[in-house]
């Protein structure tokens, strides 16, 4: 974990000096200043702020304030050269834990639930040292049935889907 936040911050850095003052440029601020709940931060105040800066900050109000949205978006969007290099490795791990997750030894039919997939899902990014980037979904569609479901139990010829986001800088 400690090796993995080191990346993260090393990233966060680089973002900060790299992408973020071409972004500004871009949209024509000076200043960005990021308005959030504490304790319910968006991806945008993840990404910019260390953890242990979490829930510490200020509120600032003026009437020369105007929207970031577009820099918010443009921000999320970027990656360094760095970053990009961690994602193949990431989606190659996404695809290991959905086959494992929609395997026999995960999935039981007729016994095992939709939901207990999906919790399986994260705790695997838990034990590997991860962050999940949003909660795991899985749903089924079953023949002949009325499209997708999000509760029941798996039945031996199911259709599974599955969303399963792997957090690493936000």
């Amino acid at each position: 974990m400690r090796e993995q936040d080191m990346l993260q911050n090393q990233w966060r850095r680089e973002r900060l000096e790299t992408i973020l003052p071409e972004l500004m440029a871009k949209e024509e601020l000076d200043m960005w200043i990021l308005v959030t709940r504490e304790d319910n931060e968006d991806p945008v105040a993840s990404s910019l702020l260390p953890p242990v800066l979490s829930g510490d900050r200020g509120l600032v109000h003026s009437s020369r304030l105007s929207s970031a949205e577009g820099l918010a978006v443009a921000w999320l969007e970027q990656r360094t050269r760095a970053e990009m290099q961690v994602y193949p490795p990431l989606i190659e791990l996404g695809h290991k834990i959905i086959e494992e997750a929609f395997s026999s030894s995960v999935v039981k039919p007729g016994q095992t639930l939709i939901a207990d997939v999906a919790w399986w899902m994260w705790q695997k990014l838990r034990d590997l040292g991860l962050k999940a980037w949003f909660r795991p979904m899985v749903a089924l569609n079953r023949p002949g049935g009325a499209g997708m479901q999000w509760q029941g139990v798996i039945e031996r010829g199911d259709l599974l889907f599955c969303d399963l986001g792997i957090g690493t800088l936000i």
